[in-house]
């Protein structure tokens, strides 16, 4: 999974990500994407259960690009723990997503049905609602 190496600061405050994508980009990598439809936050276990979805049914014939990295820290206490004592350790690492971001990529892949096949699938993986665009184009293929 990833995470940060070093941060300037161990505990952060919660931040909320509210306003879409000011400028669709579309894939800068691959032929097709991932685009998230709505705002949210995606752990470091979400993208790392989506690439996995998409490397193995394309059984690493092409390259899959994670183009959100989770660098924002999330702290939790453990359960049946007293109220106070300060904030809790950290639990987990995640990123801000907005809508109209791209979230994964694929680059040389020949089958372009296959690949939107995969796609939706890493798409159930993850807590935002997404859809598969095409770098062409940047129209969406279909819904998740």
């Amino acid at each position: 999974m990833q995470q940060p190496k070093r941060s300037k600061f161990i505990k952060v405050h919660r931040s909320r990500a509210r306003n879409a994508v000011s400028h669709y980009d579309g894939c800068q990598f691959g032929e097709f994407g991932l685009k998230s439809l709505e705002c949210g936050e995606l752990s470091a276990k979400q993208l790392e259960a989506a690439r996995r979805v998409v490397n193995r049914r394309l059984k690493r014939q092409a390259i899959v690009h994670v183009r959100p990295f989770p660098s924002s820290p999330r702290t939790a206490k453990a359960v049946g723990t007293r109220m106070g004592k300060g904030k809790g350790a950290i639990d987990r690492w995640v990123s801000s997503i907005r809508a109209g971001q791209i979230i994964l990529e694929v680059e040389g892949a020949t089958d372009a049905r296959a690949v939107k096949g995969h796609l939706m699938s890493a798409a159930h993986k993850l807590s935002v609602k997404c859809v598969v665009v095409e770098r062409e184009l940047g129209v969406r293929l279909d819904r998740a």
